[in-house]
């Protein structure tokens, strides 16, 4: 249902994790309310270190996005780490 949202919606805009969890939360709560998490979960977002998820002997740095956009994250991680996203990928695969 979802397989649009990865690599910030094929074209690099908002992380994919974002619009998914909006739209889990707007499936389950009130419209004000839901505006509310959202904007709560955003700001997280930004200031999150992430990856939290560390794949064994890779020792991979932690970076905040300072943004809710994929095409940010991910570039600050690659700069940071040194590492091609591709690569990244196929290696943890």
């Amino acid at each position: 249902m979802f397989t649009n949202a990865s690599s910030g919606y094929q074209i690099s805009t908002l992380c994919g994790s974002l619009g998914t969890a909006a739209a889990c939360i707007e499936s389950v709560c009130e419209p004000d309310v839901a505006k509310q998490l959202i904007v709560k979960l955003q700001n997280w977002y930004k200031v999150a270190k992430f990856p939290t998820y560390q794949p064994e002997n890779l020792n991979l740095p932690l970076t905040e996005s300072e943004s809710v956009l994929y095409s940010d994250s991910v570039g600050k991680f690659m700069e940071v780490s040194g590492y091609d996203i591709i690569l990244l990928n196929e290696k943890n695969q």
